[in-house]
């Protein structure tokens, strides 16, 4: 609540009265003198006129260039200006830009050449044949879910596990997304998982300048030796070759829900091909949805499933062949007596028809 009088009127604040303040707080706000701005690109955007320039840490400074520059992701760029303190709009705040006329590109800082070189090392001493999702995941694997406590993604796999009963997600938890917390979690899992498991490291929609926590090189490598054990998935709201994470886990993928879909999907293909090579019937989509669970409704009747073909046992082949042999036989007696029976009859008959004569 606000220290505003609501009972009065006249005491009552509109958004355009936080508007002046903002205002008036911009003209206060003491700024250094212009120079030498030098950071790192973490995006590019307005056709090069705008960007986002970084260094170690979790701050950014947003660059605006009366002209454009070519840049990419973990160039160094060094721009000549002054900041500037602007008003937001939606949400209201307040926010420093950097204000320059042009810049220069210096090509990939160091320190993105070190990441990405560490990047690619680990993932050229992965094998081709990394495990990847299988059927034994609908039987006794884990979804093992590296995120934050208060994670959406963790509830939204929580929400998914009451619809598929097999589905069992297990939480570990990072802080703050602190590169040491967030290898220590994933470390923690090196000697647990299984090879029908899967790890997926997500995180809330955010700023882009969180993932640089994601390509850590303590990250990297805990990361790496999970995908030698057990399929990896990384679900952080970014894909793409320029993502140095990517490189190695088992699938990158866009957010949680597109995850928990391939997980769904391939579980469901590993499932039936199994089931397949041991002459069983297949999964399908119907009796994929016949496992869904209505938690949050009443208690109702439990549904009725699509009924499995009976699978045949040693037993039941043979009174099977028994019954069959069975019929053939009184078919075969049948048809014998009635040839025998009919030969007969026509022997009387003849013999009573000479008689009459």
């Amino acid at each position: 609540m606000s220290n505003a009088d609501l009972s009065n009127p006249d005491s009552n604040l509109w958004v355009g009265n936080i508007e002046g303040v903002l205002d008036q707080l911009a003209k206060q706000i003491p700024l250094p003198e212009g120079g030498l701005l030098r950071g790192e690109v973490l995006r590019t955007f307005g056709g090069g006129t705008r960007m986002h320039l970084r260094e170690q840490g979790r701050s950014t400074v947003e660059v605006r260039l009366e002209e454009p520059l070519r840049a990419e992701r973990g160039d160094l760029v060094e721009v000549a200006g002054a900041p500037e303190v602007v008003a937001e709009i939606a949400p209201m705040g307040l926010r420093v830009v950097w204000q320059g006329q042009s810049g220069q590109n210096r090509g990939p800082s160091q320190r993105f050449r070190d990441r990405r070189a560490f990047a690619e090392e680990q993932a050229a001493q992965l094998s081709f044949e990394t495990p990847r999702i299988n059927g034994g995941l609908r039987n006794g694997g884990r979804v093992r879910v590296v995120t934050n406590r208060h994670s959406k993604a963790r509830k939204d796999l929580e929400e998914a596990a009451r619809q598929y009963r097999w589905l069992k997600p297990e939480a570990y938890f990072y802080e703050d997304l602190d590169p040491k917390s967030i290898a220590a979690a994933l470390e923690s899992l090196i000697d647990v998982v299984q090879a029908n498991d899967v790890v997926l490291l997500t995180r809330d929609p955010g700023e882009v300048a969180d993932l640089d926590a994601l390509e850590d090189k303590r990250v990297v490598a805990a990361l790496a030796r999970l995908t030698h054990r057990c399929p990896t998935i990384l679900a952080v709201g970014h894909v793409g070759d320029d993502f140095m994470t990517g490189k190695v886990v088992t699938y990158p993928s866009e957010n949680t829900a597109a995850a928990l879909r391939l997980i769904l999907r391939e579980s469901r293909v590993r499932a039936n091909e199994s089931k397949s090579e041991l002459q069983l019937p297949a999964e399908s989509d119907e009796q994929e949805a016949a496992d869904l669970v209505d938690a949050t409704g009443p208690a109702a009747a439990p549904a009725r499933r699509p009924s499995r073909p009976a699978s045949s046992s040693p037993l039941g082949t043979v009174t099977r062949l028994l019954l069959l042999g069975a019929a053939a036989y009184l078919g075969w007696w049948a048809r014998g007596w009635s040839r025998e029976g009919a030969a007969a009859l026509r022997v009387q008959a003849s013999e009573t028809l000479a008689a009459l004569r």
